[in-house]
């Protein structure tokens, strides 16, 4: 059991070290090795832990996200500017370890509550998204344009799973090109880990991020970046608060997958659908656990490696990498279409950044399908 943990950790971290991947495209691999039910728990849970964890490594240094840490990009690479890539690295993987850790509190009351609570408080979650909207619409003058073409461009492909072009162009693909336009340097990255925020302001954080995400990561069509920008209008959040709330968020949806099919037979991730044929997640807490420290010090460990190689390393090459690198994902996963969307997510990005405008805004693209979803 432990080696396959071990062999799990280092597997997920190595693989999300590629810009835009994530763990359920290689779940359909996973399931097809030769391991009984019960082992293959104890490899795809490190595996998918230690993929959340590392997918940050990318995601803040190259500004070439997966979908699920798109949202990273925009406070990360401004610390990455700042010369401070690998605290703000550090902070989501601190966030990440907070949320296991949170797991074995909250773990009780969901296993008894969850189940009743969740049938008759999802609808309400529909008036909470329409909020953060109104919120969104009021926060600059030329919101409303955004907001408008964001929310068409993801009615047309809500149902053709485009999630990962989306976010790579409103949030990659755009910074990428924006990067290269304007021929970006970056300073040195010394592997240093120095947060202005306390102890305790990242705890609170990762710890009310994980009750948040216990719930809305239940919810059908509501993502992870959803409810980190539904987190983020619901408290005034310092840059770092929201790194460490957004690592947290990331890894309690990965974990709450699980919960959810075991408590309320809900699949929610391709991890899930590899094994829910047969585990018992209460069995192997203390293997998520294990998995979640050994996957915090390999991936704290490859940050401090990735940081040498940004500091050394011409990073308009870097920048060039990982465009072409996220374009070409984007065209093996979601072909020509896949391609097609990309390039209009990737205009209103840039569109953002011309008018002025905060790229959260194109999250409208996710939030008015999951609202119709959910009415």
């Amino acid at each position: 059991m432990i080696e396959l943990i071990l062999l799990g950790v280092v597997a997920g971290s190595l693989v999300s070290l590629l810009p835009g991947m994530h763990p359920n495209n290689f779940m359909p691999l996973l399931a097809m090795l030769p391991l009984a039910e019960a082992s293959l728990f104890f490899f795809v849970v490190p595996f998918s832990i230690a993929s959340v964890f590392s997918s940050f490594i990318p995601s803040i240094l190259l500004g070439a996200p997966s979908s699920e840490t798109a949202l990273a990009v925009l406070p990360g690479h401004k610390m990455l500017r700042q010369g401070r890539g690998y605290t703000a690295i550090v902070l989501c993987l601190a966030g990440g370890l907070v949320s296991i850790v949170s797991l074995f509190i909250l773990l009780p009351f969901i296993a008894s509550l969850l189940p009743v609570l969740y049938p008759p408080l999802s609808p309400l979650i529909a008036i909470v998204l329409a909020a953060v909207l109104a919120w969104l619409l009021l926060s600059n003058r030329f919101a409303s344009v955004i907001l408008v073409m964001s929310a068409s461009l993801g009615m047309m492909t809500f149902s053709q799973n485009t999630l990962l072009p989306l976010l790579s162009g409103f949030f990659g693909v755009s910074t990428l090109m924006m990067s290269l336009r304007r021929a970006q340097t970056v300073p040195l990255q010394p592997p240093v880990f120095l947060p202005r925020i306390s102890a305790w302001d990242a705890v609170r954080s990762g710890f009310a991020a994980s009750l948040f995400a216990s719930f809305f990561g239940l919810l059908p069509g509501v993502s992870s970046s959803i409810s980190a920008t539904v987190a983020r209008f619901l408290g005034r959040l310092h840059a770092e608060e929201f790194l460490v709330m957004l690592g947290a968020t990331n890894t309690a949806y990965m974990l709450y997958s699980f919960y959810a099919f075991s408590l309320l037979g809900i699949v929610r991730s391709g991890s899930v659908a590899a094994l829910q044929s047969e585990y018992n997640v209460f069995m192997a807490a203390g293997a998520i656990l294990l998995a979640g420290g050994l996957s915090f010090l390999l991936c704290r460990w490859l940050a401090g490696r990735a940081v040498k190689v940004v500091s050394w390393v011409d990073y308009r090459y870097l920048t060039a990498f990982s465009l072409a690198f996220l374009v070409a994902v984007n065209a093996v996963l979601g072909g020509f279409y896949g391609l097609v969307v990309l390039f209009a997510s990737s205009s209103l990005g840039i569109l953002c950044a011309s008018l002025g405008v905060k790229r959260i805004n194109c999250m409208a693209a996710l939030i008015v399908p999951a609202i119709a979803g959910i009415l």
